[in-house]
């Protein structure tokens, strides 16, 4: 999470291309039955049975008193509070290592395995369907590599975060444009830096030009192979994480990933 972005990020107001509304999610096929309360800095694993495990996680910063719902038997999470001391907290859907903890410590059956060489790491695909309420924040991938097959809790190799959407935020020193699976991405790229784990990493940022609450069947091996061919990434580097979330600002009470899905990492 690039949390070092906010004063850029605020400069302007973009408009979001998909419908919003406002209040809880009433979904088409029901009301979600949410289960479970994840609050501050805490997280909850869940079980797609013959798919993989994943984690529920309230990304620690600005996030001491957010909490989110989570449906335990599937992967569907709505932000239930709000109440951050500081911005870009990530509450998100976690696939392999996150700050720590890895989705599947302690498993049994199927479970998508990290940390992978990205040149070893098969055909990722990933779906997602999102309801969006009004605020200033990013609805993100954030996909880690580390140098090595370590899992760090902070990655020393890229962060590549692909935002479907940014209402409230705008992009700014675009690198280059891109269109990958016939969308337009605008991509923004810098070195970000962790003071205090003393790591430093490439962060590149595809922006959808064109915002969205959905998509489906998006392949991230050319997200990769375009960092690759502008010295951003190297095949080398292990991929220790996926994972997709909204990454806040300000507003977003009620925000909601209703249908998600990570297949094809080895």
């Amino acid at each position: 999470m690039a949390f070092h972005i906010l004063k850029a990020a605020l400069l302007g107001v973009t408009a979001l291309a998909t419908t919003t509304a406002l209040g809880p999610r009433a979904p088409s096929g029901g009301v979600p039955v949410y289960n479970k309360d994840v609050c501050g800095t805490n997280w909850v694993k869940v079980h797609i049975p013959n798919d993989s495990y994943f984690n529920f996680y309230n990304a620690p910063t600005g996030q001491a008193r957010t909490c989110i719902k989570v449906e335990q038997h599937h992967l569907d999470f709505q932000i239930s509070s709000i109440s951050m001391r500081r911005p870009w907290g990530y509450p998100n859907v976690s696939s392999g290592w996150e700050s720590d903890i890895y989705s599947c410590s302690g498993v049994k059956g199927a479970c998508l395995k990290y940390p992978v060489q990205e040149k070893y790491d098969g055909m990722p695909v990933t779906s997602v369907a999102t309801w969006l309420n009004t605020g200033v924040y990013n609805v993100a991938y954030d996909i880690w590599f580390n140098k090595t097959d370590a899992h760090p809790s902070q990655d020393n190799g890229t962060e590549i975060m692909i935002w479907i959407a940014h209402p409230g935020i705008n992009v700014w020193d675009i690198s280059r444009r891109v269109t990958i699976d016939g969308i337009h991405w605008a991509v923004m790229t810098w070195t970000a830096h962790n003071s205090r784990a003393k790591k430093s990493w490439h962060y590149v940022a595809y922006v959808a030009e064109h915002q969205r609450s959905a998509l489906f069947g998006l392949q991230l091996n050319p997200f990769f192979r375009n960092a690759i061919a502008n010295r951003e990434l190297s095949r080398n580097w292990w991929l220790t994480g996926i994972d997709f979330g909204f990454e806040l600002v300000r507003g977003g009470l009620y925000n909601n990933v209703h249908f998600y899905k990570v297949t094809g990492v080895r």
